[in-house]
């Protein structure tokens, strides 16, 4: 907050339209971020159904600075209610620090009955939520300081 003021008061009028900016930037990445999670969530509330699936294999996504986090690729069995059987791999949607699965690792999954294809990850759902909503806290703050920081 400090390190605003100072900005503003060296730059004079320039720096509220840089901040402005900055502020419908990251508006724009949190509807972009919120719309993906929403659509996420549609999905996964046709998901009743707990299975059972195994960890197949992990696939690198990197995070910068050398990190990298992991979305399991999982392969389960399903039998739906209409009596059809499929097989298939659901690689997820939200990633994990390496130690938290392992190939091999059984799973829990949600799956929706009338579409074997529509499948989360237990726990997926509550980071969607996490992600709608720890972004829109850090940013309402933003633009509270902001306010506050030029009408004052």
């Amino acid at each position: 907050m400090d390190v605003l003021l100072r900005i503003y008061r060296y730059h004079g009028d320039y720096p509220p339209v840089v901040m402005l900016l900055l502020v419908l930037i990251l508006i724009g990445w949190y509807i972009w971020t919120a719309v993906k999670e929403i659509r996420f969530l549609r999905r996964a509330r046709y998901c009743t159904e707990l299975i059972v699936g195994e960890v197949s294999s992990l696939t690198e996504v990197p995070h910068g600075r050398g990190r990298s986090f992991f979305a399991p690729n999982i392969k389960y069995r399903y039998i739906g209610r209409s009596g059809y059987e499929t097989t298939d791999f659901y690689e997820a949607e939200h990633t994990y620090p390496y130690a938290e699965y392992a190939i091999g690792m059984e799973v829990h999954l949600f799956i929706d009955p009338d579409d074997g294809s529509n499948v989360y990850l237990a726990g997926e759902k509550k980071q969607a939520w996490e992600r709608i909503l720890f972004p829109l806290a850090i940013l309402l703050v933003i633009v509270l300081a902001l306010i506050i920081a030029f009408l004052v």
